[in-house]
């Protein structure tokens, strides 16, 4: 993927050299390309967008610091963590998606392309070199342990977690203080530290987003964003001009969300405004539980509103499955799947474009199915995005000098396995959706989706 202004285009596999002028122009690739004015496919008559990370943007360095501040807390109240975890979160760490913590170890690492271990840190501070990483993980071409089961899709596994999405990509710093911690008490003691802290991590971060903290104001995160939803999620309103322009020319816009329909509801205001939920989509399906909402057939259901008890603040809960829905339809449903909505709208395979952010959770499965896909890599803007330390979340090393273009030289640097998963999976890259809504153009690969497609 290659940066002009806010504009990404996946080329090939690997990528071929793109030329930048006024535009875009793919050299030869073993994929051929589809180069298009406008921006979605003329296949195209259905676009599934996801909502967070995706058609709604955060302002990550503020979500990272509430993530961490939120489950920090949680740690020392619930689980009698050290109070020195509620320190505030440092900007200068270096956050970003497709990063692993490895529980056997303590580090957090950056896996290469192969499933090679290519970048560590251990704790706050002391970073892993070459030797190290050698002596620890095995030497050139050593396969990590787990590589297999992460590239395949699963994100938690006994012995490590993933930090894969935009909402637990905070949890890095926080697990690098906790392993400081851990070390300083074993030290102290003479023994061995222990850092399976995956369970009561997931528990910190579980207790943030669950049902019903969104009403009941519990957790600490809900809270934050409702008292102020500017400073974490920035309007868009081009954005949304675009979707009403897109379905003015008959396309069918659906938002499918794994959040519950309270919070859905509240973020499509926030980022949208409070008409957008009626006037940016024809339907929003929440609490869609992916990646399992592609693969397991299930019914449609309506959303039963109520007032929380305590604060009285709407909350959602999933109710009747909706039998035979026809379009129009109620305009908020919850759950279903993949299949209920190519019935719903009658249209199937390269007639639906989705667009989401998450690759093992959305892309790989929505193209699995047989749909067209982009990804939305917020990563690719740079800056704080990009830190120098992991090189990325394209890459698995820090960059030096100019960069070289992948596979042209030795000098190249690996794909991250992120990168890698996401260059196989997806039709196309963009940084942002308002690229979108701006009239750039885009390549697609012209290319049958590959069920089998692994990364490599």
């Amino acid at each position: 993927a290659y940066k002009a202004g806010k504009l990404y285009l996946l080329a090939s596999l690997p990528l071929a050299a793109l030329c930048v002028t006024m535009g875009y122009r793919a050299a030869r690739s073993r994929a051929r390309l589809l180069s298009r004015s406008c921006a979605l496919p003329a296949s195209a008559r259905v676009v599934v967008f996801d909502l967070d990370h995706s058609l709604a943007r955060y302002n990550l360095p503020a979500l990272y610091a509430l993530v961490h501040e939120c489950a920090a807390s949680f740690l020392v109240r619930e689980h009698s963590y050290d109070a020195s975890l509620l320190r505030s979160y440092d900007h200068s760490w270096p956050s970003m998606k497709g990063l692993v913590f490895d529980c056997q170890t303590g580090d957090i690492v950056l896996l290469d392309e192969l499933g090679v271990v290519a970048r560590a840190i251990h704790g706050e501070h002391r970073v892993l070199d070459a030797g190290a990483i050698v002596a620890r993980y095995g030497g050139p071409g050593c396969r990590w342990r787990e590589a297999d089961a992460l590239c395949g899709g699963a994100s938690r596994g006994d012995r490590y977690f993933a930090m894969s999405t935009g909402f637990d990509s905070g949890l890095s710093l926080l697990c690098a203080r906790i392993v400081d911690l851990a070390d300083a008490r074993a030290n102290a003691a003479g023994q061995t530290a222990d850092y399976c802290i995956h369970d009561d991590v997931f528990a910190a971060m579980m207790s943030c987003f669950q049902q019903p903290a969104f009403a009941a104001e519990t957790g600490g995160f809900f809270s934050a964003l409702r008292a102020e939803p500017g400073k974490y999620l920035p309007p868009r309103p081009r954005v949304a001009d675009w979707l009403i322009r897109v379905r003015a020319r008959g396309l069918r816009v659906v938002i499918v969300t794994n959040s519950a329909a309270d919070f859905a509801r509240f973020t499509i205001a926030a980022a949208f405004g409070e008409l957008a939920e009626q006037a940016c989509c024809d339907i929003i399906v929440a609490n869609a539980k992916k990646p399992g909402w592609f693969a397991k057939p299930s019914p449609l259901r309506s959303v039963e509103w109520a007032h929380h008890v305590g604060t009285g603040i709407a909350s959602s809960a999933d109710g009747e499955v909706v039998e035979a829905p026809g379009l129009p339809c109620t305009h908020m449903l919850a759950g279903g799947s993949a299949e209920a909505l190519e019935k719903l709208f009658g249209c199937s395979g390269h007639e639906i474009v989705f667009v989401g952010d998450s690759c093992h959770g959305e892309v790989v499965p929505a193209r699995k199915f047989g749909w067209q896909t982009m990804a939305v890599v917020e990563e690719l803007e740079g800056g704080f995005l990009e830190p120098a330390f992991w090189g990325g979340s394209f890459w698995s090393a820090p960059p030096a000098g100019a960069e070289p273009s992948p596979g042209t030289s030795a000098a190249a640097r690996p794909q991250s396995w992120l990168g890698s998963a996401f260059k196989a999976h997806a039709h196309a890259i963009v940084a942002d959706v308002d690229s979108l809504a701006t009239g750039a153009g885009i390549c697609w690969r012209q290319q049958e989706p590959q069920a089998d497609a692994t990364p490599s």
